[in-house]
């Protein structure tokens, strides 16, 4: 009867251990601990306060920023990741202008509304 699944290794005796006490690839002795990563430093950030600072008051100005990160992707300016996380931020605050002119519209609405009534 044939085994359905996957196969089965050999135990570790039959496959034996490595003919010399150097790994090929580290150098490193066999259990020795991986030899460190480079050390990648983080990129350098502006300090706060500095540089021109973005009016995202209206939803045509997020929308221009939009299409400037959108535009500086597609230039290579900036990595796909990066401009995923802007855009995002974006859209939320997109959303939170949107949100707070419906509240103000309702307020008025109300408003007149009452105004009328009496």
């Amino acid at each position: 009867m044939a085994t359905v699944g996957w196969p089965s290794w050999p135990p570790i005796a039959e496959i034996g251990t490595p003919q010399s006490a150097e790994t090929p690839a580290s150098g490193a002795p066999w259990g020795a601990p991986p030899p460190p990563a480079d050390v990648v430093q983080p990129k350098e950030r502006a300090k706060t306060g500095t540089g021109k600072r973005l009016r995202l008051e209206r939803s045509s100005q997020v929308r221009a920023e939009m299409v400037r990160v959108y535009r500086e992707l597609r230039a290579g300016q900036i990595e796909p990741g990066m401009a995923t996380k802007l855009i995002y931020a974006l859209t939320e605050l997109s959303r939170l202008i949107e949100r707070e002119a419906v509240e103000t519209l309702e307020g008025r609405l109300e408003a007149a509304e009452r105004a009328r009534g009496r």
